[in-house]
C-alpha cells in the first residue's frame, strides 16, 4: 500500500471494517471478557475462512493480483470482507 496499491487498500480497508463490526456489536452485548475473546476468534477465523473460499474458488492468483495492483479484485474482496463482517455482527446481537 505504501507504493500507492489500490487493490491491497480496498482489501485491507474492507476486511479491517469487516472484523472492526463483529467487535464493536460484541463490545456492546458480550457478556464477559471470555465470551467476547471466543467471538472475536469466531469472527476472526469466518474472515480467514472467506479468504481461503476466494482463494480456492474465485480467484486462484488471490495474492498475486492483489500484489499486482488490481483495483477490481481488491474492490470484490474488500465488499465480500466487509458483507461478511456486517452479517457476522447482525448474528452476534441479542
Amino acid at each position: 500500500m505504501s507504493k500507492g496499491n489500490l487493490a491491497a487498500a480496498l482489501s485491507l480497508s474492507g476486511t479491517a471494517i469487516g472484523l472492526a463490526l463483529p467487535l464493536a456489536s460484541l463490545a456492546m452485548h458480550a457478556v464477559s471478557l471470555t465470551d467476547l475473546l471466543f467471538w472475536a476468534v469466531v469472527a476472526l477465523l469466518a474472515q480467514l475462512a472467506l479468504w481461503a473460499g476466494l482463494r480456492l474458488f474465485l480467484f486462484k492468483d488471490l495474492k498475486l493480483a492483489v500484489e499486482s495492483g488490481r483495483a477490481s479484485v481488491g474492490t470484490v474482496v474488500g465488499a465480500l470482507s466487509l458483507s461478511l463482517g456486517l452479517l457476522n455482527a447482525a448474528c452476534l446481537t441479542t
